[in-house]
């Protein structure tokens, strides 16, 4: 034998005589990256001539063995079954304090905090904001007690026109403009003394509001006293209205024929039921209750004056008829006589209480809170 044919017979170890008695040898598979584990030949070294059995295979079954690591690890994944082993899986539940930890969130907290800072400063502006309130509300009040006021001069002028018994009744009419004005800023008096004052915030220290109550009870007080006033002038220009020319008859002859008589007759019958609603007219104002008496005896008295008045004209009784005519005028003197008294009464009375009105806004405008 060839010494190196031997020698390279002894370098593959007992291969060599394997093939010499004519054993098959296959060569050994290519290298894989993954390497079976290490078995320990000791424990696991199966039995000579018999193969060891593979999990979900018979022994017995007639079995073709991979020819690589992948193909026998892809077996043995197969072997395990189809089953997702994450099919049934479920989350656990967190740990207490970590769920506040995963749902503590501070958007949350930003709001509380915003809310707790607009709460604070609303309480803490608030006391001022009622301040300034109850300031606007004072300076309202002293304008419009300021603008009545303003009206007084103008209701005293009105006064004196309405009470001059020698003011004709069209100049009457020319009083009522400035009447208007004066009861014009009486309501807005009124009205800014019943306006509900402003509602603070609750918890909110209301006192400059609650200072203003004296002040607006006296506004209303005043704005009452001003309408009534205005509500007494207004009487006087009715009175003085209704009873100019109360029964009265121009030209009254002491003679006259029978036509003239019957026109004579119908005027003064005219006469008599003008003056009867006047009575039914006149403001029952107590200051001209006198005078109101004194025109209800005069048509009391008025259906037999007349009647003895015709007789006279037609029995041509130039003396007696001469005599009621001038009793008639002396009547109606009468009547504008008394009049004047009750007309000095009642600007008496008015002009005493404009004073008295002007003295009390001058004080209610001063006491009011600054």
């Amino acid at each position: 034998m060839d010494p190196k044919t031997t020698e390279e017979q002894a370098g593959n170890g007992a291969e060599w005589f394997l093939e010499a008695v004519g054993k098959a040898i296959e060569p050994p598979p290519p290298p894989t990256l993954l390497e079976p584990p290490h078995v320990d030949s000791a424990s696991e070294q199966p039995t000579a001539g018999v193969e060891p059995p593979v999990d979900g295979i018979e022994a017995d079954s007639p079995v073709s063995l991979p020819e690589t690591t992948t193909e026998l690890v892809g077996q043995m994944w197969r072997s395990t079954g189809t089953q997702d082993p994450l099919e049934d899986w479920e989350p656990a539940d967190l740990d207490p304090y970590v769920s506040r930890k995963r749902n503590f969130r501070w958007t949350v907290w930003i709001m509380a905090v915003l809310i707790i800072g607009a709460v604070g400063a609303a309480v803490a502006l608030s006391p001022r904001l009622v301040e300034r309130q109850a300031n606007a509300e004072a300076v309202e009040y002293a304008d419009v007690l300021a603008e009545l006021r303003a009206t007084l001069p103008a209701t005293q002028s009105v006064l004196a026109v309405l009470t001059e018994p020698s003011t004709e009744v069209e100049q009457l009419s020319d009083l009522v403009p400035d009447l208007s004005r004066l009861k014009a800023a009486a309501d807005g008096v009124v009205e800014a003394s019943t306006t509900p004052l402003p509602q603070p915030l609750p918890l909110i220290p209301s006192d400059a509001l609650d200072d203003l109550e004296p002040a607006r009870d006296s506004m209303a007080r005043l704005g009452g006293d001003a309408s009534a006033i205005a509500d007494q002038i207004s009487s006087g220009i009715a009175y003085r209205s209704l009873v100019d020319g109360f029964l009265a008859v121009r030209d009254l002859p002491s003679s006259a024929d029978q036509a003239q008589v019957s026109a004579i007759q119908e005027q003064l019958a005219l006469a008599l039921a003008d003056a009867t609603s006047v009575l039914g007219e006149l403001p029952g104002d107590a200051v001209f209750s006198e005078h109101r008496a004194g025109l209800s005896a005069a048509v009391s008295s008025y259906p037999d004056w007349e009647s003895a008045y015709i007789a006279a004209l037609r029995t041509e009784d130039a003396v007696e008829a001469t005599r009621l005519t001038t009793e008639h005028a002396t009547l109606l003197t009468s009547l504008e006589r008394d009049l004047v008294p009750a007309l000095a009464t009642l600007r008496s009375a008015i002009d005493t209480a404009i004073l008295d009105l002007d003295r009390e806004l001058v004080d209610t405008i001063n006491d009011l809170p600054r």
